[in-house]
């Protein structure tokens, strides 16, 4: 990219969205390159990115989380959010596939995009992860409870809330408890969920 155009262009950031626009000629499996050393990385980056919302498959998918994993401290990061808006089928079951990667960081990335697109279908796997024997990752699903849980997730928050030794995992089930039930339209009947499965833990 280079000012070789820019009488037409205006400048070389127009010149560089223009270039990008072969991204969404890629045939699937294409290949592209983007310079890294070049100013307007960022740019093409996210430009790629783009193209992956709109024709990205469930097969790339792998690929995304671990570019989002080594991202983790980024506020906001492209990639969580192109994971967070791909629409193609099966990109819900390759984000529930990934949960229990080997990787830490690649695990909070995948937790947090579902949490993000509400996938009901991975409630089961996060109580399951919930009450597991790894603390970090059971705070990671509680905190994806607490944004797309139901009252059907308030029995298992509360019991971990009353049984677990660890502050971290009791905080985040409190607050993911406490955030399902303020989404209830009905406060009374989610202090009944809760209230007996608090007692039955703690007995």
């Amino acid at each position: 990219i280079a000012p070789a155009h820019i009488e037409n262009l205006g400048s070389e950031e127009a010149i560089a969205d223009a270039k990008a626009e072969i991204f969404g000629g890629l045939v699937h499996g294409g290949t592209a390159v983007i310079p890294a050393d070049s100013p307007h990385f960022e740019r093409l980056r996210a430009a790629a990115l783009e193209c992956l919302v709109r024709h990205g498959e469930a097969a790339d998918v792998p690929m995304l989380v671990r570019l989002a994993a080594q991202a983790a401290n980024v506020p906001a990061d492209p990639v969580r959010k192109t994971l967070q808006r791909m629409g193609k089928p099966g990109v819900d079951a390759a984000l529930i596939n990934l949960i229990k990667s080997p990787n830490a960081a690649e695990r909070a990335a995948v937790l947090g995009v579902l949490a993000s697109r509400r996938v009901e279908a991975a409630l089961p796997t996060l109580v399951e992860l919930l009450n597991g024997a790894d603390v970090v990752l059971a705070i990671e699903a509680a905190k994806a409870l607490g944004v797309m849980g139901t009252s059907g997730q308030l029995k298992e928050l509360a019991g971990m809330m009353a049984k677990t030794g660890d502050a971290g995992l009791r905080g985040a089930s409190e607050a993911a408890a406490q955030a399902i039930c303020r989404r209830a339209a009905d406060k009374a009947a989610m202090a009944r969920l809760v209230l007996p499965a608090w007692e039955q833990a703690t007995a």
